[in-house]
């Protein structure tokens, strides 16, 4: 989501539009907002309708004549939503909802069926998910497929990499993504386990950072794979990472179009995930990857085992998978689309925000 809005902020600034970011202190995403030039303000986000909070967004809204706000989660939404009700001004609300879990309460009917303006969603899978909870109307929610731009070769990547973790000549496995019970890296620890009775020296490269390290840190070592499993944390050359291994796992019980999955297309590896959310339009099963029933341990190991005794396949669907990635997932094409929905709101009178007619 944190790249989702850097692409979005960065593609309006050049078009001359004028971004400003709201982070919460000292997080990661507020230093990438500055590296990247982005004028950001400080919102500690503590708890719903804070007053000093309120005070933060309602004076953006006034200092910098803000027309449209895009808010992840509905505790954005909502915040978005009060300060603009009492400052009485009216910027669109945009809701970027990706692949999760949506609260079954009254304050989220309210929040999602009152509050926003418009939500943008990476799938057509994730928008018929959302509609089904009954809280969204349907013209406000509109799919637009994450994109990704091609990225150059570099031959000295997997080397490179290779060398710093001392993978060897190892088959190896990666996943990027939060480490988050939804994410099934727990599942993936337990297939790992079973494959390295086929393959002793097959490894796991785990990318990312979350509440859940600590607990997956012990299960990988009571499972005896203190040697086969890295934890990288946080890395900002993912796609090193990525040429360095063999095969791209996803093995979450919720997704909406994981860039991850993307950037893992571009550089030409297989992917093996599981048959939810956007990964179904992603993936062509058996073309460019494989997918399984999330959840369940035989599937996934049985995937990624085909692959591993068939490393000529994987070459197969990762070359196919290249291809689709740059052809129907234009990092272009998204921008483009995501831009004239933001605009079409801004140009939107206020009487005539869906808001007002429901």
């Amino acid at each position: 989501m944190e790249k989702w809005m850097l692409q979005v902020a960065a593609h309006l600034v050049g078009r001359g539009h004028r971004v400003v970011a709201c982070a919460r202190p000292d997080s990661r995403w507020g230093h990438e907002c500055r590296e990247h030039g982005l004028p950001t303000l400080t919102l500690p986000l503590r708890a719903d309708f804070h007053p000093s909070d309120i005070r933060v967004v309602r004076s953006a809204y006034r200092d910098h004549r803000i027309g449209l706000v895009l808010a992840k989660g509905r505790r954005c939404i909502r915040l978005a939503w009060v300060s603009r009700f009492l400052l009485g001004r009216r910027p669109a609300i945009v809701g970027v909802i990706g692949g999760m879990v949506v609260k079954r309460s009254l304050r989220s009917h309210l929040t999602y069926r009152y509050m926003a303006d418009a939500y943008i969603t990476p799938s057509e899978h994730s928008r018929r998910e959302l509609l089904a909870y009954g809280y969204f109307v349907p013209e406000r929610v509109h799919a637009i497929p994450n994109g990704i731009e091609p990225p150059p070769d570099d031959p000295g990547a997997r080397e490179r990499v290779r060398r710093e973790f001392a993978l060897g000549d190892a088959p190896t496995l990666v996943v990027v993504s939060r480490l988050h019970p939804d994410k099934g890296h727990s599942l993936l620890l337990d297939v790992l386990a079973d494959l390295r009775t086929e393959f002793p020296d097959l490894k796991l490269l785990v990318v990312g950072e979350g509440g859940e390290r600590p607990a997956l840190e012990r299960k990988a070592k009571a499972l005896g794979l203190g040697d086969a499993v890295v934890f990288t944390g946080f890395r900002s050359d993912v796609l090193d990472l990525l040429r360095a291994c063999d095969i791209f796992v996803l093995p979450s019980f919720h997704e909406g179009i994981p860039y991850a999955a993307l950037e893992a297309m571009s550089v030409g590896l297989p992917v093996v995930a599981t048959a939810v959310g956007g990964l179904n339009e992603l993936v062509v099963d058996g073309t460019t990857g494989l997918l399984v029933p999330p959840r369940e341990k035989e599937p996934l190991r049985d995937a990624l085992a085909r692959l591993l005794r068939q490393p000529e396949l994987g070459h197969a669907m990762g070359g196919a998978g290249r291809r689709r990635a740059r052809e129907s997932y234009s990092l272009d094409q998204m921008l483009q689309r995501t831009e004239a929905l933001l605009q079409s709101l801004c140009r939107r009178p206020a009487r005539q925000h869906p808001t007002e007619r429901q």
